[in-house]
């Protein structure tokens, strides 16, 4: 089985937009919400509408887009943003939502 970097299970399901699964978008936004545990996997472009939602598992998100490896260990709570493929991942907590601590020189 090919190394996989997230806690969770390879086919926990997470939140992603059509833009990323038919290439004109690549995850700029991961968010790990504080109320269930669930991730979101964006473009990050505005005017979604609820027919770009999609229900994906990680690791088909992880074969698409191996850098998202990268956030593997995003506390709940918290996010990271980047402005493209090939930029470093910034990493924040959510607004109006609780968190766990991070490890220290990962959060602001």
């Amino acid at each position: 089985m090919a190394y996989f970097p997230f806690s969770e299970r390879r086919d926990t399901f997470a939140f992603t937009c059509t833009h990323i699964l038919d290439g004109e978008g690549e995850i700029r936004l991961v968010t790990h919400h504080f109320d269930d545990g669930s991730y979101e996997f964006l473009c990050g472009e505005e005017g979604h509408e609820a027919a770009h939602a999609v229900i994906i598992t990680i690791g088909e998100l992880l074969d698409l887009d191996p850098s998202i490896g990268l956030v593997s260990d995003l506390p709940v709570g918290c996010c990271a943003v980047r402005k493209d493929k090939s930029s470093p991942w910034e990493f924040s907590k959510l607004a109006d939502e609780q968190w766990y601590p991070a490890s220290q020189g990962r959060m602001p």
